[in-house]
């Protein structure tokens, strides 16, 4: 289990191993989630992880001595289990399903864009430099040459209601990346974090019942690779990298969390040509280039080093 303790100066091992499981394990998890919802609802499968993965981390927390939540920290695990999870993830979910994973990656490289934007703009956050500018405009060029009108309106096109659904999850996940230091969570990370996951799969379960067919669930056979991908996805993808990634929201300034999202493309793109046999085309590298490019601008400003103000316990 990840049981990361928060401190006002966290040590530097527990931040390179922090951010090494948001990078490599979660630029993997685009694969896991592509192989187990080839014949499963994409939400229900999210539910199914969510729910086994914080049942497992809130039982441990409990025995394990944490203080029972109140009313207030369950208000705020909800909201931020939805916004990150429930949405940021249920849309990947979904958009995988006609969209080749290396390009979803792509487009949730977006993220870093967004969370200046909106901390600029709703919390009144610091107005960004040149070099933080300049890296909007050449990220958001990326996401032209990856999503044109030529490729839409072409016989090949990639789904333009998949990549609307999936950055509107891209732009639900940067504002729970911007908002859990400011709500009342849980002092106990590893209570906070399976309290987040858990409430993510309690909704994702009527989501799935409204949104997505059952009528086959009972005849489903699951095959070793579907359980093992589900495997893989509970165990590294929800309790091992989204514990690193909600203990880095806490401790560490928001646009350095998000570089997590240039090195997961690069991932996802290796895998899902190695494994699933998906091209990688010139255009798709020019975009991964110039979004990558972008980021490090954003990214390239010395952080302060001082965490967001909210519930730093």
């Amino acid at each position: 289990m990840v049981n990361l303790t928060i401190s006002p100066n966290p040590p530097k091992i527990k931040l390179i191993l922090a951010f090494a499981a948001v990078y490599l394990i979660w630029g993997s998890t685009y694969l896991g989630v592509a192989i187990v919802t080839e014949n499963l609802p994409p939400l229900f499968t999210s539910a199914i992880r969510f729910l086994i993965a914080g049942g497992l981390l809130y039982i441990y927390a409990r025995l394990t001595g944490k203080t029972a939540p109140n009313s207030a920290n369950w208000k705020a695990a909800s909201l931020i289990g939805l916004l990150l999870l429930g949405i940021g993830n249920g849309t990947v979910s979904i958009a995988i399903q006609t969209i080749p994973t290396g390009v979803v990656a792509l487009l949730v490289a977006s993220l870093p864009l967004w969370i200046v934007i909106i901390n600029l703009v709703a919390f009144n956050g610091p107005r960004p430099g040149g070099k933080e500018i300049l890296g909007v405009v050449v990220g958001l060029s990326g996401m032209i040459i990856l999503i044109g009108p030529d490729r839409i309106s072409s016989t090949h096109n990639m789904d333009w209601v998949g990549v609307l659904i999936l950055l509107s999850g891209t732009i639900s996940w940067a504002m729970g990346t911007l908002l859990a230091p400011r709500v009342p969570l849980p002092a106990s990370q590893l209570l906070s974090t399976a309290m987040q996951i858990l409430m993510a799969g309690v909704v994702l379960v009527p989501a799935s019942v409204l949104l997505e067919d059952w009528s086959r669930l009972p005849q489903h056979h699951w095959t070793s690779r579907e359980m093992g991908s589900l495997a893989y996805l509970v165990l590294f993808g929800s309790v091992i990298g989204y514990s690193a990634y909600a203990w880095l929201v806490r401790v560490a300034p928001p646009g350095l969390v998000s570089t997590y999202a240039y090195v997961n493309p690069v991932v996802a793109l290796a895998l899902g040509a190695l494994v699933l046999h998906e091209p990688i085309t010139g255009r798709e590298i020019a975009a991964a280039a110039v979004i990558i490019l972008g980021v490090v601008l954003i990214t390239a400003r010395k952080p302060s080093g001082t965490p967001l103000p909210g519930n730093q316990k």
